[in-house]
C-alpha cells in the first residue's frame, strides 16, 4: 500500500475510534438518565428484585410481576433500558477493539 494512503487510513481509523469512544460516553449518559428516572419510581414503590433477574426471560419474571402488580410497566422499562444499554455498549466496544486491531496490524 502507498505510504500516503496508509497515513490517511490510519488517521481515518483513529478519528473513527475516537468517535466510537464519544458514542460510548453519550450512550452511558443517556441510558444512565433513563434508568435513573425509572429506578426512582421503583424505589418509591419499594420494588425489589435480584440484579440477575434483569437478564432472565420475561416469562421467568412473572413472580416479580405478581408481587408488584402496580409497577409492571416500570419494571419492564427498567429491564429494557438495562438490556439495551448493555447490548449497544458491547457492540461499540467490539467495534473499537476490531478497529484497534486493524490499526495495530496495518501500521
Amino acid at each position: 500500500m502507498r505510504p500516503y494512503l496508509l497515513k490517511v487510513m490510519t488517521q481515518v481509523l483513529i478519528y473513527f475510534i475516537a468517535g466510537l469512544f464519544l458514542a460510548l460516553l453519550f450512550l452511558n449518559i443517556f441510558f444512565r438518565l433513563k434508568v435513573i428516572r425509572v429506578y426512582k419510581n421503583l424505589i418509591k414503590h419499594r420494588v425489589e428484585f435480584n440484579s440477575m433477574d434483569i437478564f432472565k426471560p420475561e416469562s421467568r419474571m412473572k413472580d416479580v410481576f405478581l408481587k408488584f402488580p402496580g409497577s409492571v410497566a416500570d419494571i419492564k422499562s427498567f429491564i429494557y433500558y438495562i438490556r439495551l444499554s448493555v447490548g449497544i455498549a458491547v457492540l461499540i466496544v467490539l467495534c473499537i477493539t476490531l478497529l484497534g486491531l486493524v490499526l495495530h496490524f496495518n501500521r
